[in-house]
This record gives C-alpha cells, sequence and structure tokens, in this order.
C-alpha cells in the first residue's frame, strides 16, 4: 500500500484520479474503496488515502483503496 491524495473524483459517474507520492496518478473506480460499512463509496479532492494500484493499460489502476480517516 502506498500513500497518496485524491486528485479529483467525480461522485456522478464513480471514478476520478489518485496522485501517488511519487508524483504518479492512478485511476479509481468506487467499487474498490473500502468502507466499514454499506455507506455510499466517495472520495473528496485533497483527501488522505491509501493505495493498491497495479499497471494498466492506459496507467495505474487502483485495486484497492483505504480512507485516511478509518
Amino acid at each position: 500500500m502506498e500513500n497518496g491524495v485524491v486528485d479529483t473524483f467525480d461522485k456522478a459517474k464513480g471514478f476520478g484520479f489518485i496522485k501517488l507520492e511519487d508524483g504518479k496518478r492512478a485511476f479509481v473506480h468506487y467499487s474498490v474503496i473500502k468502507t466499514d460499512d454499506d455507506s455510499f463509496k466517495t472520495l473528496e479532492a485533497g483527501e488522505q488515502v491509501q493505495i493498491l494500484s497495479a499497471p494498466g493499460v492506459d496507467g495505474l489502476v487502483a485495486l484497492e483503496v483505504i480512507r485516511g480517516d478509518k
């Protein structure tokens, strides 16, 4: 897991991008956001997160995202 900051997240479309500590950006889909309950899975720009990512077709893709306040 790496530390990152949410760059953008479109709540209506359910995806966005996280900027990693090394400056790279990773695509994130709401389905990989981990929550303790069944609450709405969303992120806010500027929010600190932990991310597990892997190379995708067009760049890095988030496999798991844990919000910083958890």
